[in-house]
Parts: C-alpha cells; structure tokens; sequence
C-alpha cells in the first residue's frame, strides 16, 4: 500500500497510464484525472477565509485539467480581499460577467503566488520503489499557462518569480530526495521553498525517527521585491473582486453562489 512523504499537503496526480508505475496509490474517493483539491469554509465571509488549494485527497472539490483554469481564478479572486468589518455582511459570488484574457492571466498567476497553494512535488513509497510525485502547477510550463496576456503588474511579479525561482532557489539544478533534475528541473513549488525546514523536520523525525535529508531545500525567504509584487499583483486582483464578485452596494440577482463555478447572472448596480 502507498503512503505520501513527508509533505501531507503535496498534490498527487492520479492518472490511468502511470498508475502501474506508481504503485496502488489510488483510492475510491480521488478520481482518476485529479491533479489536486481545492478546500473551502465559507461559513463565515469574515473569519473563516480557508480556502486553499492542496492534495489529491480530503473533502473537497477535486481539481482535473478541464477545469484548473476556472477553479485558479475564482480562488485567485476569493483570497485577494483584504477582509474588515466593513464587508461583514458581504456575499462573494461568482463573477457577473466573463473575465478578459488579461484578467484571467494576472488571476491564475496570483492563485500560484497564493500562499494558500500548498501544492508540492512529494515522494511516495511503495512495496516496491520509492518516487516521486512531480507538483503539476508549475508556472514555467507553458503548455498549461499561457502569461502573454499578463498585465504590466502580472509580468512584474513574473519576473520577480522568475529570478528567486532560478536565481535563488536554482531549482533548475537543485539536487533533491526527489531524483537527480539533470539540468531539467523538478518543480517542487513555491509551499515547499517557503516552508521551514524546522517544520518539515519535525513532521518526518517523528515519522522516521532521523532528520529530513535536505536542510538547504526549505525557508527560502522570498526577496523584498518579490513581496512587493506579490502585494501590487493582489491589489489588481481585488479590485477585480470587489467590481465582480462582492454584493456591497450593489443589487444583484443570481442562479448559483459557487465562485468557481460558471453561472448565469444579471446585475444592477445602484
């Protein structure tokens, strides 16, 4: 039987064709296509803004290749707002009309930047081999994110991403428990990089009874430009939010309230 480690917030793609090579890693509640699960807690607008993107596992709504572009904007939207009392009785709904190429773009990209994307590259062992699981989202492959259309902000937090991710984290030669990159690069995501190693390390001495493998992969500070765009990229991405998606002053008849969901809507702004 598989078991993921030392990361419990990787994604864990499931598809059918490797699904011999990796092992009995499939469960009945993960499909087959999912390449992550995005969780949500909307109980309270104001408190309870957990929404977060995570592993192949879980209650949640599981994430598939038609779909990821959709749930990455509505979450990119979702956790943009800066929340206060003033939106207390706020309601976020789905957007009431479809986004720009442009929009969408700065949207995906601030979803990848989110630090509630905890996708990470994880290993897995099983009877027979232990391997590792490559992160599906990752920003420098462009056959699954298109960043021609990013905004003069969106292209400055690419850039800024571009250099600690090859210039910092040289992840492109980074050696790892994950396999050897040969120049290629394993894209082990921004959660791992960020997390402490302290953490990590916690988490796998009292799994493994030793310390985890790798002290120099994990804590990687982001430099203070990078922040910055983050922050500019966020501030885009809300206004886009408040404009689309928040009820304050605004009369608005809807069909659905999932805000990931396509849905048809009317609204009159007063």
């Amino acid at each position: 039987m598989a078991k993921t480690l030392p990361d419990m917030a990787a994604v864990t793609p499931y598809t059918p064709e490797n699904e011999k090579q990796r092992g009995t890693i499939r469960t009945t509640s993960v499909q087959s296509d999912c390449i992550g699960m995005i969780l949500n807690f909307r109980g309270d607008f104001e408190n309870q803004n957990l929404c977060y993107i995570t592993s192949g596992g879980g209650a949640g709504t599981q994430i598939n290749e038609r779909i990821y572009m959709s749930i990455l904007t509505g979450f990119s939207l979702y956790k943009s707002v800066k929340y206060d009392w003033t939106r207390d009785h706020d309601i976020f709904y789905a957007p009431y009309r479809n986004l720009t190429k442009k929009e969408i773009a700065d949207c995906v990209l601030f979803a990848l930047l989110h630090g509630s994307n905890q996708t990470a590259t994880t290993t897995v062992e099983t009877d027979e081999a232990l391997f590792y699981l490559q992160n599906w989202f990752n920003p420098f492959d462009t056959e699954k994110f298109d960043w021609t259309h990013l905004s003069k902000i969106g292209k400055q937090a690419f850039e800024e991403l571009t250099q600690y991710c090859e210039h910092i984290v040289k992840w492109k030669t980074l050696q790892t428990p994950y396999g050897n990159n040969k120049g290629n690069g394993i894209w082990l995501g921004l959660y791992q990089y960020r997390t402490s190693y302290d953490t990590v390390n916690k988490t796998y001495k009292k799994k493994f009874g030793k310390d985890y493998p790798n002290r120099d992969l994990y804590g990687i500070p982001y430099p203070e430009s990078f922040k910055s765009a983050i922050e500019e990229l966020r501030k885009r991405v809300e206004a886009l939010a408040i404009d689309l998606c928040l009820t304050a002053g605004k009369e608005v008849t809807r069909t659905r309230d999932t805000f990931w969901e396509s849905a048809t809507t009317t609204a009159t702004f007063v």
